[in-house]
């Protein structure tokens, strides 16, 4: 069963970039991949390790409930992520992890007065969350039940050309689950981001850090595009490396780092469409 669920929602994320847009008003969100690496010590598994590894992917889209709204009832977004960490390697090969990411927000890049447009430059704040929840589906009363909610959060970017960068605000962030009272310790409320993008190539980059000592984490991204037209993006040959706290909300107050290597199967579509 556990399989049949991973080939469905593989199968719709790479609909889902095929097209990069899969009915009207909806559309890919962050990116959908999966991706393969050694596997960490883990709370729910630890006999798991050695020659196990693990799968990561991430299942992630976005809805426009109102198409044809009014105001900013058209702004208005919709959008679910799922993480899974999926071990592979032993004979029941259990998802230890899945992290669970619904958000309801407006997207103000069409606000003149919020988010500037010059030719080949933009920026200005493109994003404000009414709400985001997080969590991974645990009961409330288990220690390893891990969930937070965060309200008004604002994602500011400016891009030339290829290049961009963004900082994202979070001023509201409760916990909601026992195990993890202290996430936002971890956590922290800002992140920035970088990223160089080009139909064939993709890097990235973004780091954080928590309130507390030794609790910064980075991530780096690096994808090629293999296949597909070549003026057209598509699905990239992709790795990620990541380093630092809160990998999976299971492992928020601890330090993991690892390579993992696998397939990009989403682009920012709306990138490319809209300001090349």
């Amino acid at each position: 069963m556990k399989r049949l669920l991973f080939i469905c929602l593989l199968l719709w994320s790479y609909s889902a970039t095929a097209d990069h847009f899969v009915g009207p008003g909806y559309s890919a969100y962050k990116p959908n991949y999966i991706v393969l690496g050694p596997i960490v010590s883990d709370p729910v598994f630890p006999e798991q390790g050695g020659d196990d590894g693990e799968i990561h992917f991430q299942v992630s889209f976005k809805i426009q409930p109102f198409v044809n709204g009014v105001g900013w009832f058209e702004k208005l977004r919709f959008a679910y992520s799922q993480r899974s960490f999926w071990i592979v390697g032993c004979c029941s090969s259990p998802f230890r992890e899945t992290n669970y990411n619904p958000e309801l927000f407006f997207d103000t890049t069409t606000v003149d007065w919020l988010y500037k447009r010059r030719s080949n430059v933009e920026y200005g704040l493109r994003q404000i969350s009414l709400y985001e929840h997080q969590s991974n589906g645990r009961e409330d009363d288990s220690d390893l039940s891990r969930g937070w909610d965060r309200v008004g959060n604002m994602d500011f970017y400016f891009r030339n050309g290829d290049w961009s960068a963004g900082l994202k605000y979070e001023p509201s962030a409760t916990t909601s689950s026992p195990g993890n009272v202290d996430m936002v310790d971890y956590f922290g409320r800002n992140e920035l981001y970088f990223k160089y993008e080009t139909i064939p190539l993709l890097a990235g980059a973004s780091f954080r850090k928590g309130r507390l000592a030794n609790t910064s984490r980075y991530e780096l991204e690096l994808g090629y595009q293999l296949f597909g037209e070549k003026d057209k993006p598509g699905s990239m040959l992709y790795v990620k490396y990541w380093n630092g706290v809160g990998e999976s909300l299971m492992e928020y107050d601890k330090k993991t780092s690892r390579f993992m290597i696998g397939f990009l199967l989403s682009r920012d579509m709306e990138r490319f469409n809209n300001h090349d």
